[in-house]
Order: structure tokens, then sequence, then C-alpha cells
């Protein structure tokens, strides 16, 4: 054997410590070819699946106990840094391996499950059934709503400097989910625009605007980040996006929604407003700044659209729960007295937690948020908190987000762990309650929940979207 150091570099597969199974799946297909066949096979992949979101600890000795059946051991050779070094041997080297790593002071571990006895199949963690679904695969998905989602596609180079290998943005794809599999259409967007953060669509007006995100870069190669407002009626052709003039530099992570006619758009502590954008209206000016709060970054007050059950639609800002209204004001012309609709945001209350996780409307003037493992009711004529309803089998030391399924269930979204659900639903007029646990939808994690107009559940899950028929029912069972 050589020195540990050139055996280590030569012959290991390495996952960093916080890697979960599936990159050390692949790490040890890489480094092992001779072993790939077994690594696909299928109960190799159940494995896999099962141990999806566990940590190095429970996976690794789970991979060494199916490897026994195959008459080959996985060992961990330890070194002085954040990465682990995977070694396999078959079982009748292991000895004289053991004695070699032995004599160049390389420490080591083998793994197999405990209470598990050699060539037995790993034991499996006890998680839910899975629920049948349709999957498809689409890059990390930005914005996630009905009718038109934007992913993000494969990165772009600098096109100034390609010998650098210098990447600036992505190519962003747009998703149109009124059919699934959806319509992909793949924009490939350079420095202006270089993608979309945000947008909003006015079903009243069919009308679409977004932010986008720019960047230029500077001589220094360094990338400088603003952004732009852009509607349009057809998302799909970037010809059609119409600019906006704004007296303002916008940050790139300003937020704009449609209220009535207009966009009025957000962020942190300040509002602009393009007055009549639904009939032409391409220019914003600022209508509302106060002062910033200063909050821990877990109560950050981000900029957030609340939808009453009714459709009138509130903005949350900095704090201040805010309604946008006009006051008149006449003038006299040369001709005649003029009158002129100057918009504002009127404070309604305010608010000193953060409603940054979700917001949902069940009955008219009352919303609900989620705020560190509750969900509360609120009143908009008052400002008054009515109830409060405590989440179990919910991580309440993570975000959970959630989001309106339809005009009676609320989607309550939590994070992949085996010791709670990965989404509730809570149906807000007869008070029954569903579980989505661990497992049932394999390895993946939710991350938003779209109930399409013909009747089926959209699932957006890391780098895939999901079709389930019947959701709701499937999860009664």
């Amino acid at each position: 054997m050589a020195h540990a150091e050139t055996f280590i570099e030569h012959h290991c597969a390495f996952i960093d410590w916080k890697e979960e199974i599936d990159e050390a799946v692949y790490q040890l297909t890489m480094h092992f070819p001779d072993y790939k066949s077994i690594f696909e096979n299928e109960d190799f992949i159940k494995l896999i699946e099962n141990y999806s979101v566990e940590d190095a600890e429970e996976f690794l000795p789970a991979i060494g106990q199916e490897l026994s059946r195959y008459d080959l051991v996985l060992y961990e050779i330890y070194e002085d840094s954040d990465r682990i070094c995977l070694y396999i041997c078959r079982k009748d080297n292991s000895a004289i391996f053991e004695k070699d790593a032995k004599t160049k002071k390389m420490r080591l571990t083998q793994y197999k499950q405990s209470r598990k006895k050699w060539g037995e199949p790993a034991r499996l963690l006890k998680l839910a059934n899975r629920l049948p679904y349709e999957l498809y695969r689409v890059e990390d998905v930005k914005t996630f709503t009905y009718p038109f989602s934007v992913a993000e596609g494969g990165w772009i180079r600098d096109i100034d400097n390609m010998a650098e290998s210098i990447y600036i943005g992505g190519n962003y794809v747009f998703l149109d989910l009124q059919t699934f599999p959806p319509k992909e259409k793949n924009i490939a967007l350079t420095y202006m625009p270089a993608g979309i953060h945000y947008y909003d669509y006015s079903s009243e007006h069919k009308l679409y605007c977004a932010g986008f995100r720019n960047v230029s870069v500077d001589e220094n190669r360094n990338g400088k980040y603003w952004g732009t407002i852009k509607i349009t009626a057809d998302p799909f052709d970037m010809d059609n996006w119409e600019d906006v003039k704004c007296e303002d530099y916008l940050d790139e992570l300003s937020v704009p929604v449609w209220i009535d006619d207009d966009v009025v758009i957000l962020y942190e502590n300040k509002a602009w407003i393009i007055q009549d954008a639904a009939h032409g209206g391409r220019e914003c000016r600022k209508i509302w700044e106060t002062p910033k709060k200063e909050q821990p970054a877990r109560d950050e007050f981000y900029p957030e659209l609340i939808e009453m059950s009714d459709g009138k639609r509130y903005v949350f800002a900095n704090g201040y729960f805010l309604s946008l209204e006009y006051k008149e004001k006449k003038s006299n012309g040369s001709l005649s007295e003029k009158t002129e609709r100057i918009p504002e945001l009127k404070p309604l209350f305010e608010l000193d937690e953060p409603i940054n996780c979700g917001a949902a409307s069940f009955e008219k003037n009352k919303f609900v948020y989620i705020h560190r493992g509750f969900i509360k009711e609120i009143d908009i004529t008052t400002g008054k908190l009515l109830r409060t309803f405590e989440l179990e089998k919910m991580n309440p030391k993570v975000y959970n987000y959630i989001s309106k399924l339809n005009d009676e269930w609320l989607a309550v979204i939590g994070v992949a762990d085996k010791n709670y659900d990965l989404a509730q639903f809570w149906n807000f007029k007869t008070g029954e309650k569903l579980k989505m646990k661990f497992g049932n939808l394999g390895k993946f994690a939710v991350r938003d929940i779209i109930e399409h107009p013909d009747g089926y559940t959209l699932i957006n899950v890391s780098n895939s979207i999901l079709k389930v028929d019947n959701m709701l029912n499937l999860l009664r069972k």
C-alpha cells in the first residue's frame, strides 16, 4: 500500500459531510464503476429514496449493509478535513486491507447496520406509502403559479469573456401549466434582462407584470444587479414585454403586484405605482416610504400581497397592512376645472409579526398567516387577532409556508424530515385536517402546491413537478 494520503486521493470516493445519500451513491458509482449495476438495481434505488433526507451518520451504515449482500465492505478512511473519504473492498480482501491500513496508521471504520447480520438487506426506515404521481423534470422552479411559471435552465457564459468561463446568469424556461406535461418555452436571456424574480397575473385584464433581474459586468468582472418592471399579455414572446419607466432605481428583489387597474411595486419600506397599467400606463412613481424597521433576520418584514376571499387585494410591507386608495384633487385649467385621482397607500393597522410565509383568506375581512408554529387569523377592519391554531407534527424551528389550495382548503407546507409531516391540509369550512406524511412523495419534499382547474394537483419539488390525481381523497385513506 502507498502512503495514506496518496492512497486516499487515488482510491477513495469523496463527499462533503453535509451531502445526502444520492450524492454519496453517485460518487461511489463514479469511483467504483465495477459495481455500477449494484448501485442501479431496484433495491438500491429504494434504499436511496428511503434515506433521502438522512445525514451521513444514518445512510452510510445502510449503504454498507446493502453492499454486504454482494460481499463488499464499505469503509470510511479518516483524515483531517470536512469531507468523508469512502472506499469499497471485497470481503475476501478486507483482512489484508485492514492490516495494511493499520501499518500505515490509517484510521478507518467499516459501515454496517447494528443488529443486522452480514449479507442481510439493509433495514429501511418506516415511511408512509408513496402516492401515485406523474413526474415532469425541470430545472429549479423560481416562480410556481398557475397558469404561467418560471424555471431556471442551464447557465450562460459571459459572452465578452468566454475564455475565462465567467458565469453571469441563467437561461430561463417559461412553463405553461394549463396542460400536463407543461408546455415549455426556452428563452436565452443575456445581460438585459437576466431573469424573472417575481411576477403577478391579473385575471381581470389578462395581463402579466414581472420584476426582471438585470445584470451588468464592469471592467473588474464584478456583477451589478438591479430590477426593471415589464408588462405583457403574452409572456412567451419576449418581444411583447413592454418596459416601464421608473423615476427611481429599483432593487432586483422589488415585487410587482396587480391591484385593480394598477401595478404596485413593493420593496421593504417603499412602494411605487404604475397607474392605469391595465390600459397602457407605463410609468411608475413612488407613493409610499416609511422608516425601515430593524428586525431579527427570522422576523424580516418582506413585502407580501394579501388577497381576500372577495378578491380585494391589500399589501403588507414593513409591518404595515396597507390599502390602495384614491383621493380626488381638483385644479383649474385654462378652459375648465380638472379632477385628478391621487393614489396613496393607506395604513389600516400595524402588525408586529411578519407575514413572510404566505397568507390566505376564507372569509370576508379576515385572513390567516403563519408564524413560529401557529396559524393566526386577523380581522382587517380592526387589526385584531381573532384565533390561533397550533401546528402539530410540523417543525416549528424552520419556516413553514401556507398557501390557499382552493376556496375551502389551506395547504401548510413543511420540510423533509421523517419526524414531521411534509404538508398538512386544513379545511376552514368543515374543520377537516389531512396529513401528507414523510415518504408520501418518495424522496421528494414539497416546495409549493397548486390545485389545477382541471381537478388534479401540481406539486413543485426539487428539479421536478409532480401531478397527483385525487390528492385529498388519497390522503384520507
